[in-house]
């Protein structure tokens, strides 16, 4: 996820926790709408924090920061925005922090002490006293911000702390206070300082004279008080070191490299690494390996143990399936060239025979193969299309196979070849294979390298396909990726984040955009795939199309989004409820109000009632007709119980709804208007509810009514002055004429 895509989400986050706590205030905590509004907040959080190390809110000069950067000007200005720094200014709270491993529960503590008045924090001991009470770890607060910087500035606002100053700290030789080794385990959440420090720290124990005993147990101490200080594990640790290696200097990749390898990183981490790497990045590194291995050979001050190390590294790089690509590249350039190059389309011969023969049990032999995807691109090139079609169906039939090693094997080579397609503009070919990959992103059940790869580059897919007015090509992928996120496929937590980075990447302003239009660029129709298209991404960003439906003064566009969240359902009923409660334009409010009355319950006719007394009138039918959309037993009783705290002409529309309801308990009050001397404040809206009165009666049925009726008809007695509108006195006669046949 890019940092834009993290501060869309960040600002969703912003909105659902601040609707949060709006309900902690509200409703008892057993509520179901706190129970859900704890339930989102926790999960936007954890699409957020696979992809950072820590959620930063922080003031500054009044002002909200988010991940260290100030929002925009548009964003700071939102009401959402507004509210929750409010929120913090009252409390005294200058940042807040949310970390990794946190629960639904410490979710749900920290709500109801942050949704508590500014009296009440105060009084129960300060919000500190709160947060210990209740044993929330996970949210930070404190008065000291947070900045990310290079290693010649300071490093903690108001603190000058530098990178020599941590390794230091890692290493012991330097105490702080505990204010600054509390930001200094707050700064080391960032993977490139991590790194950043590490060699740091290997260049300080190098020019400080430390022996080769001393040197490794330091560089085990570092690596041990780097994963204490930033609450990563090994395995992260390792990594966010290992991204840097290929860029290391040489004199700290000598001193990383001839350590034990499986005690610094350890071997299985280390060839996942490789497996990772860019050829560009894998020859670069290689290169530095090699030379660093000829300069250990060739100087008697390295150690056994040393060249030991590096030689094994050495290996473990030649004998990857990167190594061994390059390997073959440069037999063809120092051998025979011939022989060389017969022996290698020896091989891919027996590589392809072996795919197009459906021997899955070889695709893990030949997933490293080098020119594999190159050739099935030459084939693409001359038009054998049946031939590549039958190799993309045999691989395909792998991706789903029992076995994970022989599937990981055949999303390899695609994703190789998928590379190539996409360096020659093979789109179609492209359409087709990401239709397999699909299929085995659903099936998969692990994580990995390769997982990662290939969700990467359907991304990029479906925004191509998006951006050039093929939505419908890419409806397959982003089905796929809806179901991991909204549950409907069972995954584990690291894949359902992918999911939602997929999706959350996707549903950028620009792509937002494209799919709203009613038109393409070349004036035809849109299809109906773009809107289940939206539909696919709007899961992910409900918010977002919420805000556009705010901020919208295209009333197609305003119609379509209306559509969309209409079809999402369920998942989007809990952002309208807060939308509601937020207020806003009358027409903001009226679609918010139709919205409901399509996707909500009839536990949400609550809800709705009071939008019945809205100051505009527009927002009141659009109520009334919410609620009868909704139905239920007890919305005859909520439009008899408002009938006279309405004006007028919504008055006449309860009037009409409740006779089309037939509801019995109406008729008193019905009678009761006919009988008034005011029933309406001009003359034109007292015909108009005694005309709707009349038919009202009429629909229910009710004899008690035949008399009140039939006075209107035919006023009784001498010298009866009342007369009626012949409009009503029709209604009346009609009226008569049900209830009596």
């Amino acid at each position: 996820m890019d940092k834009t895509a993290i501060q869309k989400t960040i600002m969703d986050l912003i909105i659902v926790m601040n609707a949060a706590i709006t309900n902690i205030r509200l409703y008892p905590p057993t509520s179901a709408l706190i129970v859900n509004s704890v339930e989102r907040m926790y999960n936007v959080i954890q699409s957020l924090l696979p992809q950072v190390d820590c959620v930063e809110f922080a003031e500054s000069e009044k002002s909200l920061l988010v991940q260290g950067d100030p929002l925009s000007e548009k964003d700071q200005k939102k009401p959402q925005v507004v509210s929750f720094l409010s929120l913090m200014l009252d409390a005294g709270i200058r940042s807040i922090s949310i970390e990794k491993g946190l629960t639904k529960d410490e979710v749900n503590r920290f709500l109801q002490i942050i949704g508590k008045s500014a009296d009440e924090i105060n009084t129960t001991g300060g919000i500190r006293q709160l947060f210990t009470d209740q044993n929330i770890t996970h949210f930070k607060i404190g008065e000291q911000l947070y900045v990310k910087t290079d290693s010649e500035r300071s490093l903690v606002s108001g603190m000058d702390i530098k990178d020599k100053d941590i390794v230091k700290f890692l290493l012991g030789d330097q105490a702080f206070s505990e204010e600054a080794v509390d930001q200094i385990r707050k700064s080391l959440k960032d993977p490139e300082l991590i790194s950043q420090v590490f060699q740091e720290g290997i260049r300080h124990l190098v020019d400080g004279g430390a022996s080769e005993a001393k040197l490794s147990e330091s560089v085990g101490e570092m690596l041990d008080k780097l994963k204490e200080a930033s609450g990563a594990s090994k395995e992260d640790i390792a990594q966010f070191i290992l991204n840097s290696l290929a860029d290391m200097p040489e004199d700290v990749l000598l001193t990383v490299l001839t350590r034990n390898i499986e005690q610094t990183f350890g071997e299985k981490v280390f060839k996942e690494f490789l497996e990772t790497l860019d050829n560009e990045k894998f020859e670069r590194l290689i290169l530095k390996v090699e030379n660093i291995e000829k300069t250990v050979s060739a100087d008697p001050q390295f150690t056994a143990p040393q060249l030991e190390s590096i030689r094994h590294i050495f290996k473990l790089m030649k004998t990857s399936s990167k190594g061994r690509g390059l390997t073959d590249d440069q037999a063809m350039q120092d051998g025979d060239p011939s022989d060389a190059q017969k022996q290698k389309i020896e091989k891919l011969k027996l590589a392809l025979s072996s795919i197009l023969k459906g021997e899955t049990s070889e695709f893990p032999k030949i997933s490293g193969l080098d020119g594999l995807a190159e050739v099935v691109e030459k084939l693409a090139e001359k038009g054998k299309n049946f031939t590549v079609d039958a190799i993309l169906e045999r691989l395909g039939e792998g991706l789903l196979n029992n076995d994970p090693e022989i599937r990981t094997a055949a999303a390899t080579l695609l994703a190789k070849i998928d590379e190539k397609f996409e360096s020659t503009d093979f789109l179609e070919q492209r359409i087709r294979l990401s239709q397999k990959l699909s299929a085995w992103i659903k099936f998969e059940t692990d994580i990995s390298p390769v997982y990662q790869k290939i969700t990467s580059q359907l991304q990029n897919l479906s925004q191509s396909l998006i951006e050039n007015g093929r939505a419908e090509d890419a409806g397959h992928i982003l089905e796929a990726y809806n179901q991991i996120y909204t549950g409907n496929l069972t995954k584990d937590e690291a894949i359902k984040a992918l999911s939602a980075n997929l999706l959350q990447n996707l549903a950028t302003e620009d792509v937002l955009d494209l799919l709203l239009k009613d038109t393409r660029a070349d004036g035809s129709n849109k299809k109906k795939e773009d809107i289940y298209s939206l539909i696919l991404l709007g899961t992910t960003t409900v918010e977002r199309l919420l805000d556009r439906l705010h901020d919208s003064h295209n009333r197609s566009e305003r119609n379509r989004i209306v559509q969309i969240v209409t079809k999402i359902g369920e998942s989007a009923i809990q952002p309208v409820i807060e939308r509601i409660r937020q207020d806003g334009p009358w027409f903001y409010i009226r679609n918010l109000t139709l919205l409901l009355g399509r996707i909500g319950t009839t536990s949400h006719l609550n809800i709705l009632e009071p939008i019945l007394t809205h100051s505009d009138p527009r927002v009141q039918r659009e109520a009334v007709f919410a609620i009868q959309n909704i139905g239920g037993e007890d919305i005859g009783k909520i439009f008899l119980e408002n009938l006279y705290s309405v004006e007028d002409e919504l008055r006449i529309l309860l009037i009409s709804v409740l006779g089309l309801l037939k509801y019995q308990d109406a008729v008193p009050s019905l009678l009761e208007m006919l009988d008034s001397k005011t029933p309406g404040k001009t003359k034109k809206t007292k015909n108009a509810i005694l005309e709707k009165a009349c038919e009202a009666l009429g629909r229910i049925g009710d004899k008690a009514a035949i008399p009140a009726l039939e006075n209107i008809r035919q006023p009784k007695g001498f010298l009866s002055l009342k007369t009626h509108d012949p409009n009503v006195v029709e209604a009346a006669k009609e009226a008569l004429a049900q209830i009596k046949k």
